[in-house]
């Protein structure tokens, strides 16, 4: 496990809270990168240009997923939804 600043420890929890989420590229405002470089160098993250001026947009590479992304996480919302219907609950509409 390679020693990260808590900058770089927090963009990599937060790249891997959206991937569990579906979202496999996040974007961080440009005060960030030179950690998200950092991070990229270390084989961990892609650094892509942001949409928007003044940010840049990261996604986990497959060390980065495989080193950070635990294989027994499951989303707290998908196991109320599968607990449900195994109870026979039907889902509720907004």
């Amino acid at each position: 496990m390679v020693v990260l600043t808590p900058t770089e420890d927090l963009i990599l929890e937060v790249l891997a809270a959206r991937y569990r989420l579906g979202e496999n590229v996040w974007t961080f405002d440009k005060r960030h990168k030179s950690s998200l470089d950092k991070l990229q160098s270390r084989g961990l993250v892609t650094v892509m240009h942001g949409i928007v001026e003044n940010t840049c947009r990261a996604s986990l590479t497959e060390e980065g997923k495989a080193e950070h992304l635990s294989p027994t996480y499951k989303a707290p919302a998908i196991e109320k939804i599968k607990k449900d219907a195994k109870k026979g609950k039907k889902k509720r509409g907004w």
